[in-house]
């Protein structure tokens, strides 16, 4: 059996990001980060995009 190299999550749909949501994409990235592949997230809207440039810029 083949595993994918990565994830990519597509945003364009989402408005908003809350503390729940955020934690859900933190644990991904990290278990995919665990696994060897990598995690991308895609088109993120306005809104969300300044969360996805915080989470971007955090050790």
């Amino acid at each position: 059996m083949q595993t994918a190299s990565g994830t990519v999550v597509d945003l364009s749909e989402v408005g908003f990001l809350d503390s729940s949501g955020i934690n859900v994409l933190i644990s991904a990235h990290q278990a995919a980060e665990a696994r060897g592949v990598w995690f991308r997230l895609a088109a993120p809207s306005t809104r969300s995009s300044g969360y996805c440039a915080w989470w971007a810029s955090t050790p």
